[in-house]
């Protein structure tokens, strides 16, 4: 890896791997959130940023990275509580991906999912050297919980026609390694003409969430109530996706009635009913 400086904006040169890779041959939407870790973690060492946690990860996907033996450039700028890094091929001139890392000194307090979980298992991989899960794998593990949500919703196949446009991950508490599967929730929050968005919640105390209530929302979207509920315990991640369909080219369309249909579908009941008006 190379670090440079170019007036206050550094550079480094990532090698990719091919572990890197997904099914269709791009970068997984994770490894851009690693990619963005290692340029921190690099201004780190080098006592250009502080080395505090990080408690926000906001990403925007423009283009796919391929496979190639030219290195990913990051291109990082500090701001105010937060590290922004621009990812592209080496040599590219606009970005591929924005990666935008905030710091805090307190723990978000996150609103809890509503009534219903799944969970996934930790690996020893997923802890950093400070005992607790790592931003990018907390990425990875709410996006497997979208997937396997998705798959449910669409068992022949059409959870693989969508793309994501843009994650946001809020991070609470830390979450140290644990041998007990972690409480996980993925849902459909806003159905639009075109795109629509899911909220996964990571970690929760496993009391029910009995009480929701709808508030009125707009004819072609929908917002989920946010069900929070007096002394539960807070959520340990909330990371919020925005998704399009996937057409040729790689260029976007609008959702079809299938989808839209299975989507909100997938809504509580009484949220189904809110968006009657």
């Amino acid at each position: 890896m190379t670090l440079c400086d170019h007036r206050g904006v550094h550079e480094l040169l990532i090698p990719m791997r091919w572990a890197d890779l997904d099914q269709l041959n791009h970068v997984n939407n994770v490894v851009y959130v690693d990619y963005a870790e290692q340029a921190r973690a690099a201004l780190a060492e080098s006592g250009e940023v502080a080395d505090e946690r990080v408690s926000l990860v906001d990403v925007e996907f423009r283009r796919p990275l391929l496979l190639s033996r030219t290195p990913v450039r990051v291109r990082t700028s500090v701001e105010a509580g937060a590290t922004v890094h621009e990812i592209a091929p080496d040599g590219a001139e606009a970005p591929f991906a924005t990666v935008r890392l905030g710091t805090t000194g307190e723990p978000e307090r996150l609103d809890g999912p509503p009534d219903r979980d799944g969970a996934l298992a930790l690996r020893r991989g997923d802890v950093g050297p400070d005992g607790t899960v790592t931003p990018t794998r907390f990425f990875e593990l709410c996006q497997e919980s979208r997937i396997l949500s998705f798959a449910a919703l669409f068992p022949e196949g059409r959870a693989g026609s969508f793309v994501v446009g843009r994650v946001t991950m809020s991070l609470g508490e830390p979450l140290p390694w644990q041998a007990e599967p972690v409480p996980v929730t993925t849902l459909v929050t806003r159905v639009g003409t075109s795109s629509f968005a899911t909220t996964t919640y990571f970690g929760r105390r496993p009391a029910r969430q009995r009480h929701l209530r709808p508030r009125r929302l707009r004819p072609r979207g929908a917002d989920l109530p946010r069900p929070g509920r007096p002394g539960a315990r807070p959520a340990r991640v909330r990371a919020r996706d925005g998704l399009t369909r996937r057409r040729a080219q790689g260029r976007s369309a609008g959702l079809r009635l299938i989808h839209h249909a299975v989507l909100v579908g997938s809504w509580p009941p009484a949220l189904r009913r809110a968006t009657r008006c």
